[in-house]
């Protein structure tokens, strides 16, 4: 995926009244952010492996993600993005969290929230 479908793709707004809060972002550089959100599978994760050929498909030049398997639950992933604002990059996340929920199985949660609150289904 390139910087210019990232910018392009404006599916659903991130509104705050209708919408649970962002994570924090961590600032890394001038235009550097990080952002770290948490999800909770269903079902059991068998393998990491899985894990890292489905969040690597949406690294660009100015997103990095790292996904990490806490307990084979729970998952971290880190987004760390490039003068990309909050918009750009709750599309990134939601497009990853969907492309999760597709490969490797249901969410649970997401940030200690039900992941029904989340608009996921939008980015399949």
């Amino acid at each position: 995926m390139t910087e210019a479908k990232v910018h392009r793709m404006h599916k659903p707004k991130y509104n705050e009244e209708k919408h649970p809060p962002l994570p924090s972002r961590i600032r890394l550089a001038a235009s550097c952010w990080e952002r770290v959100w948490t999800l909770m599978l269903i079902d059991p994760l068998d393998s990491p492996v899985r894990l890292d050929s489905v969040v690597n498909r949406f690294a660009t030049d100015s997103v990095s993600i790292r996904g990490q398997l806490r307990t084979h639950r729970r998952l971290c992933i880190a987004i760390t993005t490039q003068s990309l604002d909050d918009q750009n990059e709750f599309e990134i996340a939601m497009m990853i969290m969907a492309q999760i929920q597709k490969d490797l199985g249901e969410i649970e949660r997401i940030e200690d929230r039900p992941a029904a609150i989340w608009p996921i289904e939008e980015f399949i």
